[in-house]
Parts: C-alpha cells; structure tokens; sequence
C-alpha cells in the first residue's frame, strides 16, 4: 500500500505538489493560532465585541400622579450637524473591554469596535458617549428623560429575545372616539381604573365611592374623582362583552339550606333558615349566631371561583355582624379573609386579614364590592409600592360566612358589575348635593405660590360638569327624575362669579370661563373648563327645551369661548395645562403628556358634535405634536415682534390686572390681547 502511494504521488505535476503542501501548512497554522479573547481584570474568556455599559444615575421618568404639577422640562440642545445614534443603556457600572488578543502567549493591543468618548450637553452635563466610525452613540436612558420621550426593548414572540427597541415621542395616548352622543360612552373613560390609582386610599364601605388622599392623607371624599369612577363604569359596561354572573343563593330554592355549612359551635340559639320577608316580597336567608369574633366561623356558603371576583349581595343586621370572605391569593401561601363588618368607614390589614367597615346596616341594602381591588387596597396600605405597581390578586374565592344576626339575599358573583358602582357613584351625587347646586371640596388647595390659597368649601366647574354628565344617565338608566332635577340644579354654580363662591371667571373681561379652581388672579384650566362645556351639552340635550334653555346658553357661550382662547395654549409643541403665563407672567405651564392627551379626547368629543374648523385643526395638530410633529420656526423678523411684546408686557402686573395692551396682527397672525384677570 505504501508503494501504491508513493508512486501515485509521482503522477502529480510538481508544481501541484507545491500547492497543495502550502494550502496544508496555512490550514495548520490557522488552527493553531485561533485567538482567544482574556479579561485583563480576571482573565476569563470573554466575548471581544461586548460593550461595556454606562454608569448614569437613574434615568427614569416619575410618573407624578398629582393632578396639578408644575412639569420642569429639560430643553432639546443643538446637537451639530452630525448625526446622532442611541443604544439602550442598563445603568450598569462600566464593563472595561479586553485589552488585548493573546497569539500563542504574543499579546498584541486589542482595538474594539467604538470609542467612549465625552459628551458635553448645553455646556452643562458631562456623560459617557460611543463614537463608532462617524457615527456617535448617545444612552437612551439620558434621552428619555432629557426629551421625556418613551421606548424599551420588544422581546420576540417567544419571549425570549429582545429583538427591537420600540420607539415613541411622547407617552400620550390617543384612541378613536366615535361621534358623541349624550348617552353613550363618555369620552375615552373605558380606559380609566379609579379605583387603581394611588391616591384613592379605598372604595367606601359605606357610600361605595372613591376615598381621595390627593391634597388630605386623611382622606376625603372628591366630586371629581367619584363622577370619573362612575362614568368609567358607565363607559366600560357599553365597551365590555356582557358580564359572567353567577348566583349562589337567592333562597327560592327548595333546599337552599343544604349548601350552607355550620359552624362549630353547639349553641340552641345558632341557628340558619328560609324565610318570607314582607318588604322585599321575597323568600331570604336568615341567620342567628351568639358568637361575633374572627375567628368564628358562622355560618359558611362555598362559592370556589376562580374568575368572578366581584360579589353582590342584599343584607339587613339588627345586630353586630361580619361577613368574611375566604381567598386565596398569589405568593400567598395560607388563607386570606377579606372582612366586612358593621365598624367605621375605614380599612385595616391584621396579618392575613383585611377589615372594611360597613357601618350600620339595619335597613335592606345592596351591596358590591371588588374583592381584588379590596384585597390590594389593603396589602398596599402601608407600603410605598403604587397599586398600579403591585401585581398581587385574587386566584380563587373560597366561601363566604356570615356572622351575627341577619338576613342575606341575592349573593351573587360577577367577572364586573359596572353598572352597580355607576349608580353607587351617582347616588352619591344625588345625596351630597348642596343648596348651591354643588359639592363643595372640604380641602385647601394652592395652585401656584403667586396666587393666593384657596380655602375649604370651595366649588369646582369641572366637578359640576361631570357630576351633571354622571347625572344625566343615571336619569337616562333608571328614568327617575330626580338625577335630572339634581342636574338642572347644578348649573346655577356657572352664574355665580368665582370672586363670590362661583365658579364663574371672565377672560380680559369679555370672554365667560368655568373655573376648575376659583384662584385669585384666575388660572383658566383647559381641561376642567372642557368637562364643564361637555356636562352642560349632556344636560340641554337630556332635558326638555324649557329646562334645558339655561344650560343651552352657558353652553353657547362657552364654547365661542373656547374658540377666541385656544390658540392661547398651544406652544407649537404641546399644549400648556393653564393660563398662569398671562395671568403671572411667568413661565408657562406645561401640560404633562396626560393631561396633552386628555386635552386630545376633549377636542375629538367637540369636534364630533361643533363644525367649526378650529376644534377639527388643533385636534389634528395636537395630535401631531404626541409624534414628535413641531410648528414651523419664525425667520428673524418674528423676534422683533416678540421683542415688542415682551417690552409692552413688562412692568404691567399690578396684582390681579395684567396689563397687555392690544397689538396689532403680526405678519404670523399672531393675536395679543389686553389681559384683565378679575373676576367679574
């Protein structure tokens, strides 16, 4: 065999030989002298091209949740002509790369891929760059917040991946609104949760409404926060399918009794029957227990659900109660008892039980409650997490029990009942009405430190606005006029001038404004003003030409309003929350990406119902601004104009009267007016 190779060999031409002994010495020396990659610091093989990360502090955007917040915003700087690249940044302390490749024990430099260099913002601020080729990296995390912009990795649909970086201007969020009609959904409130918000402490045990901590931690109760829980209700239960209901006891059942467990104990007196009550007309369940403590165990009906979390039922005590719901909830790993009793209207966390006050119920009430709202209201109580941080909640509802002495009806269990925490939220309207037609608000409140606080008891245009709104088709729902006479009587607030416990303001004396905040000089907020126009259009539209004739003129009057104003809130970029830039003269007040959006929702609501071009355009301009879409830049000659204004402004604020003189129009169209803040 070997012979038999040697002379095949000598059949090759030599300068094939040649060739082939060379391509086999450079495959051999290419295997042998593969690179490897070593870690200066600790000499672990590494991967060459792994960038290192930049060390910034955090970065993140707070999400203030206090309705009225002055929003100091970093300025865009001039960042050259070159172009300008992010990567996404983990805050991470730096990663030094690889200072060299190691060539059969010969280090020679290692040259990476980019260069850090130093990035020098607006002369200020100093932070870490990439330079790559002509191409220069910026962190993301440094962008987010010094353009307050949004965007995170996407992973794949695996979930393993991140396989793009999503990218948006702004954290607004525009959704479609169909034409508005005055007793469907309002606005785009099927997108609100109330109860989720951080400074709702709880839902009311006793009046089944929001508890606001938003200017008092003690709690208060807010026209505005209540009407916004009842028309999302509203608004949800016209946009989501039709609920899931289960009914677990209405006592008409032959052997309704044979579901109901007893409890331990042996007592004569313990006892659980089928009864005929004469007000509700009906057959219920009435229970009699000696014994009233937690650990008690009553009388006990299994519900095990592991999808409707909202329970209702019909109860009546005549003496001190609890109801206790078993739960199992995630990461928990023993029972949870939500319990209700006949205490205070407050709510308390003991261990693994969460105690809600019903107060006295010793007449036929119905009540509903959110188990999974409860539930997290309670283990949140005493943390700094924000609810709408906190992914804990109900997985199964075990059983209900009932102690004390009683009768109960009608337990049910719902995946939502919108309409029961709509009418809660309307009768509560209904009930805390006061001889003004309106509801009060039982804090202080200070807009700006330049104007003068706000004391108790003052009223609000926006919450009269909504209340009528919320009022208007609890009317409509359940045809009982007393929710549309409650309406009516809301708008005598709109006459009465703010100066004078009103909510009514005017505009360089020519121009009506609802207040949302009765200040001294005035603030003109856009967005309160706007809910006041939209419950006095569902308010002429619900009632009859006669009622309605008072209503149809505050109405009209707003809105021509509204027309000659709005241009006055909008910066070419965004939209401003208020008018204190006239009124004070000082720096406007940016509208917060939130409120831009709902000052959006409002425009597309008006300019469904009102032809005029000018809700149509702004609209569609505001809209653009959320993606990033500008107004265009003046030449030079604009400045001098504004240089003009700025001259004729200056040293005319007396107090409440600001004194712009009137200009004539520029070459930009631009419009000054003469600014008198008073009220009237």
């Amino acid at each position: 065999m070997r012979c038999a190779k040697i002379i095949k060999l000598k059949f090759l031409h030599r300068h094939e030989l040649i060739i082939l002994l060379c391509v086999l010495a450079l495959v051999s020396f290419i295997i042998t002298r593969l690179p490897v990659c070593n870690d200066h610091d600790n000499g672990e093989e590494i991967n060459p091209r792994r960038a290192s990360r930049l060390d910034l502090n955090d970065a993140n955007v707070d999400d203030d949740e206090d309705e009225d917040v002055d929003n100091e915003k970093l300025g865009a700087g001039n960042h050259g002509d070159g172009e300008i690249k992010i990567f996404n940044d983990a805050r991470l302390k730096p990663q030094h790369p690889p200072t060299s490749w190691k060539w059969n024990s010969k280090k020679v430099p290692y040259v990476p891929p980019y260069e850090e260099i130093d990035c020098l913002v607006n002369d200020d601020v100093t932070i870490t760059a990439r330079k790559e080729g002509n191409e220069t990296y910026i962190p993301f995390s440094f962008l987010q917040k010094y353009f307050e912009i949004d965007g995170k990795l996407m992973k794949s649909q695996d979930g393993r991946d991140d396989k793009r970086f999503v990218w948006h201007h702004s954290t607004a969020r525009v959704y479609d609104q169909n034409k508005y009609t005055c007793d469907g959904t309002f606005m785009t409130f099927d997108h609100y949760h109330v109860e989720q918000r951080t400074k709702v402490k709880y839902i009311s045990g006793v009046e089944g409404v929001p508890l606001s901590t938003q200017w008092d931690p003690k709690g208060y109760f807010y026209a505005i926060q209540i009407a916004q829980f009842g028309l999302s209700h509203y608004t949800k239960n016209l946009t989501d399918p039709a609920p899931v209901v289960i009914t677990y006891e209405d006592a008409e059942e032959q052997d309704a009794l044979r579901k109901w467990r007893r409890g331990t104990t042996s007592d004569a007196k313990n006892n659980i029957k089928i009864v005929y009550d004469e007000e509700r007309a009906s057959r219920v369940v009435e229970f009699k227990s000696s014994e009233y403590s937690v650990s008690s165990k009553g009388f006990t009906l299994p519900l095990e659900s592991q999808s409707q979390f909202v329970v209702s039922f019909d109860a009546m005590f005549s003496s001190n109660f609890s109801i206790i719901f078993s739960v199992e909830a995630e990461n928990v790993n023993r029972e949870i008892k939500l319990i209700y009793t006949n205490g205070e209207d407050d709510i308390e966390k003991k261990g693994h039980v969460i105690l809600h006050g019903l107060g006295p119920v010793s007449k036929w009430r119905h009540i509903t409650r959110n188990l999974v709202t409860d539930y997290r209201k309670g283990i949140t109580l005493k943390r700094k997490e924000s609810l709408k941080k906190t992914k804990e909640s109900i997985t199964r509802v075990k059983s209900i029990s009932v102690i004390g002495n009683g009768r109960i009806d009608n337990i049910t269990l719902w995946n939502y009942n919108h309409m029961a925490h709509f009418i809660d939220a309307a009768s509560w309207l209904l009930r805390n009405q006061d001889e003004k037609g309106g509801w009060p608000v039982d804090v202080e409140r200070k807009l700006d430190d330049d104007m003068a606080p706000i004391p108790p008891g003052w009223y609000s245009a926006m919450a009269q606005g909504q209340a009528i709104s919320t009022l208007t088709r609890a009317y409509r729902y359940t045809k009982e006029y007393k929710y549309l006479q409650a309406a009516l009587q809301a708008t005598k607030l709109y006459t009465i001038p703010s100066s004078k416990g009103g909510v009514l303001a005017k505009f360089v004396d020519t121009y009506p404004w609802y207040e949302e905040y009765p200040t001294t000089p005035g603030s003109f907020v856009l967005n309160g003003f706007m809910f006041s126009l939209i419950g006095l259009y569902d308010l002429k539209c619900t009632a009859s030409a006669e009622e309605g004739r008072e209503a149809a003129r505050l109405y009209d009057e707003g809105i021509n309003s509204l027309k000659n104003m709005l241009h006055l809130y909008d910066t070419g970029s965004g939209s401003t929350y208020d008018l204190r830039h006239f009124t004070l003269q000082k720096t406007p007040n940016l509208a917060r990406w939130g409120y831009h959006s709902t000052h959006i929702a409002q425009l597309q609501l008006l300019a469904s119902i009102n032809s005029d071009p000018i809700f149509k355009s702004t609209l569609d301009r505001w809209i653009g601004y959320t993606k990033g879409i500008k107004g265009k830049r003046q030449k030079n000659k604009g400045l001098t104009h504004s240089k003009e204004i700025g001259d004729r402004v200056k040293g005319h604020n007396d107090n409440i009267d600001a004194g712009i003189k009137t200009l004539s129009p520029s070459p930009f169209d631009v419009h000054i007016l003469d600014v008198r803040m008073s009220a009237p």
